[in-house]
Protein backbone atom coordinates (compact mmCIF):
# COMPACT_ATOMS: atom_id res chain seq x y z
CA UNK A 1 0.00 0.00 0.00
CA UNK A 2 1.34 3.40 -1.10
CA UNK A 3 2.20 5.71 2.17
CA UNK A 4 0.53 9.15 2.32
CA UNK A 5 1.63 12.35 2.83
CA UNK A 6 1.03 12.15 6.66
CA UNK A 7 2.90 9.42 7.79
CA UNK A 8 5.56 10.89 9.08
CA UNK A 9 3.43 13.89 10.36
CA UNK A 10 4.28 14.24 14.02
CA UNK A 11 1.33 15.67 14.87
CA UNK A 12 -0.70 12.45 13.49
CA UNK A 13 -3.21 11.26 16.01
CA UNK A 14 -2.41 8.35 17.63
CA UNK A 15 -6.18 7.02 17.27
CA UNK A 16 -5.31 6.47 13.43
CA UNK A 17 -4.99 2.60 13.34
CA UNK A 18 -1.56 1.55 11.69
CA UNK A 19 -1.36 -1.46 8.74
CA UNK A 20 -1.40 -4.62 10.62
CA UNK A 21 1.94 -5.90 11.37
CA UNK A 22 3.31 -2.86 10.51
CA UNK A 23 6.17 -2.16 13.22
CA UNK A 24 6.47 2.10 11.37
CA UNK A 25 3.62 4.58 10.83
CA UNK A 26 2.08 2.80 8.09
CA UNK A 27 -1.52 3.49 7.58
CA UNK A 28 -3.63 1.88 4.74
CA UNK A 29 -6.17 3.99 2.94
CA UNK A 30 -8.27 3.13 -0.62
CA UNK A 31 -6.26 5.67 -2.61
CA UNK A 32 -9.04 8.28 -3.08
CA UNK A 33 -9.39 8.63 0.54
CA UNK A 34 -5.48 9.16 0.46
CA UNK A 35 -5.79 11.60 -2.05
CA UNK A 36 -8.23 13.70 0.02
CA UNK A 37 -6.50 13.49 3.31
CA UNK A 38 -3.55 14.58 1.81
CA UNK A 39 -4.93 17.54 0.13
CA UNK A 40 -7.02 18.42 3.41
CA UNK A 41 -3.06 18.36 4.98
CA UNK A 42 -1.89 20.29 2.16
CA UNK A 43 -4.58 22.54 2.56
CA UNK A 44 -3.82 22.90 5.79
CA UNK A 45 -0.66 24.17 5.39
CA UNK A 46 -1.67 26.30 2.43
CA UNK A 47 -3.56 28.13 4.83
CA UNK A 48 -0.99 29.10 7.42
CA UNK A 49 0.21 32.98 7.08
CA UNK A 50 3.42 32.36 8.09
CA UNK A 51 4.01 29.74 5.90
CA UNK A 52 3.00 32.36 2.92
CA UNK A 53 5.24 35.20 4.25
CA UNK A 54 8.16 32.90 4.66
CA UNK A 55 8.56 30.33 1.92
CA UNK A 56 6.01 32.06 -1.31
CA UNK A 57 7.25 29.38 -3.37
CA UNK A 58 6.39 26.42 -1.17
CA UNK A 59 3.00 27.95 -1.11
CA UNK A 60 2.97 27.90 -5.09
CA UNK A 61 4.12 23.99 -4.93
CA UNK A 62 1.56 23.32 -2.26
CA UNK A 63 -1.37 25.43 -4.35
CA UNK A 64 -0.33 23.43 -7.54
CA UNK A 65 -0.32 20.07 -5.94
CA UNK A 66 -3.70 20.76 -4.34
CA UNK A 67 -5.12 21.47 -7.72
CA UNK A 68 -3.59 18.62 -9.35
CA UNK A 69 -4.92 16.23 -6.30
CA UNK A 70 -8.53 17.61 -6.46
CA UNK A 71 -8.45 16.77 -10.39
CA UNK A 72 -7.79 13.69 -9.92
CA UNK A 73 -10.81 13.49 -7.31
CA UNK A 74 -13.03 15.01 -10.32
CA UNK A 75 -12.21 12.24 -12.33
CA UNK A 76 -12.16 8.97 -10.41
CA UNK A 77 -15.33 6.81 -11.49
CA UNK A 78 -16.15 5.15 -7.80
CA UNK A 79 -17.18 9.12 -6.92
CA UNK A 80 -20.69 10.46 -7.35
CA UNK A 81 -21.49 12.15 -10.52
CA UNK A 82 -22.43 15.39 -7.69
CA UNK A 83 -19.09 14.76 -6.05
CA UNK A 84 -16.83 14.87 -9.07
CA UNK A 85 -18.83 18.19 -10.23
CA UNK A 86 -18.06 19.92 -7.13
CA UNK A 87 -14.12 19.27 -7.66
CA UNK A 88 -14.51 20.24 -11.06
CA UNK A 89 -15.03 23.61 -9.72
CA UNK A 90 -12.84 23.30 -7.04
CA UNK A 91 -10.13 22.48 -9.26
CA UNK A 92 -10.57 25.33 -11.43
CA UNK A 93 -10.84 27.98 -8.32
CA UNK A 94 -7.15 26.50 -7.03
CA UNK A 95 -5.39 26.60 -11.06
CA UNK A 96 -6.43 30.39 -10.56
CA UNK A 97 -5.83 30.96 -7.21
CA UNK A 98 -2.37 29.87 -7.76
CA UNK A 99 -1.67 31.58 -11.08
CA UNK A 100 -2.63 34.83 -8.35
CA UNK A 101 -0.09 33.91 -6.14
CA UNK A 102 2.16 33.68 -8.51
CA UNK A 103 1.18 36.95 -9.63
CA UNK A 104 1.44 38.83 -6.49
CA UNK A 105 4.40 37.73 -4.98
CA UNK A 106 7.68 39.41 -6.73
CA UNK A 107 9.85 36.97 -4.50
CA UNK A 108 8.51 34.15 -7.18
CA UNK A 109 9.09 35.29 -10.45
Amino acid sequence: MPRTELEDHPDAPAACAPASGSTCEEYELPSMEAVLAGTLALMTGYSQALQAAQHPQQRVLMGSKIGRNIGLLAEHPQLSAAFRCVMQGLQQHWVLMTACTVESEPRIH
